[in-house]
């Protein structure tokens, strides 16, 4: 009898199964890491958004609205401008120091999609588009801004008192008291705000 050279079918096919199901899992992970990375950009540019518009607002001294469509998928900003005043030659015209990048509409990522926005001191003007204002003594209305993807879900806290953001990368249904406006009473009886 000779000696074997080569593989049998069976190695060979065995072989390429597991080489398959490698590269599955390799892709699975890829695609995982990019609907991640995708959700973590929009996270962070609407993040940044809500800073443009408190800079905006306090620079021009007049309030700025975030606004959000929900059945778009999409937000920009809304600043008044200022008012102008006849130019007198003793006078410098003011400069603008802060522009508006968002003016224009900006859409979520493919497979990025708000989930919910609720803000607490605001009405929003209908189920689909809500307004964030950002007033010019530096506080805000109180708001979450979730959004999901495949995979993962990122909320947005905006507080009132500072118009300052976080940006959690899971759901907060709660917030706590220091987030929220409390009433004349000072009352806070539990120690976190159910917002839905």
């Amino acid at each position: 009898m000779k000696a074997r050279r080569g593989f049998t079918i069976v190695e060979v096919l065995a072989t390429a199964l597991l080489l398959s199901l490698l590269c599955v899992l390799a892709l699975k992970s890829f695609y995982r890491n990019l609907d991640t990375a995708s959700l973590d950009s929009a996270a962070r540019d609407i993040n940044n958004a809500a800073g443009y518009a408190r800079l905006i607002a306090l620079e021009s001294q007049r309030p700025c609205l975030l606004w959000i469509d929900l059945s778009q998928n999409c937000y920009w900003l809304e600043a008044k401008p200022p008012e102008k005043i006849p130019f007198r030659e003793a006078e410098e015209p003011e400069t603008v120091v802060i522009d508006n990048p968002y003016e224009k509409p900006r859409y979520l990522p493919v497979g990025v999609h708000f989930n919910r926005v609720k803000t607490v001191s605001s009405q929003p003007l209908s189920t689909q588009r809500v307004a964030i204002r950002f007033q010019s003594d530096n506080t805000a209305d109180t708001s979450l801004i979730q959004m999901n993807s495949e995979q993962d879900d990122c909320t947005l806290l905006i507080r009132p008192y500072n118009a300052e953001t976080e940006l959690y990368f899971n759901q907060v249904d709660r917030l706590p008291y220091d987030t929220i406006d409390l009433d004349e009473t000072g009352q806070t009886g539990d120690s976190v705000f159910r917002i839905w």
